[in-house]
């Protein structure tokens, strides 16, 4: 399932005053994150995301993502497995005269195919095991 959000950032919203939008998410597995940056935010617009209010992207808590006409992106494997299974999309906004608008993008496996999908690795290491490779 591919989950899509918007998230508008006026000029001037200090880091001390993000402005967020909820990513309610199904259970599963988050498979892949995105973040696209339009041309334009030159590194000004910087933005993370927050789960039970801890960051998980960046990793590294007081980072935040950056671009400029790009949309960052990375392989993910993170489990939604207790409620609220969403995440909360923060950005604040260095630039004095523009707007920007962020788009985050979150891929997730559905708890079923992510569960079947660990039992078979799980299969797969036990039968490595007993054959001794």
């Amino acid at each position: 399932m591919l989950y899509e959000f918007d998230l508008a950032i006026p000029a001037n919203t200090p880091a001390t005053a993000p402005v967020s939008v909820d990513a309610p998410l199904a259970p599963g597995r988050v498979a892949q994150v995105g973040i696209l940056f339009p041309t334009g935010c030159v590194g000004l617009v910087h933005a993370y995301i927050v789960r039970s209010n801890h960051q998980v992207w960046p990793s590294n808590p007081d980072e935040q993502i950056i671009g400029n006409g790009q949309e960052v992106t990375w392989p993910e494997s993170f489990d939604l497995d207790d409620a609220p299974f969403g995440v909360v999309c923060y950005a604040f906004n260095l630039d004095d005269t523009y707007p920007h608008t962020l788009t985050f993008r979150f891929a997730v496996i559905d708890a079923d195919q992510a569960r079947s999908a660990q039992e078979a690795v799980s299969f797969l290491g036990r039968l490595r095991q007993l054959i001794g490779v």
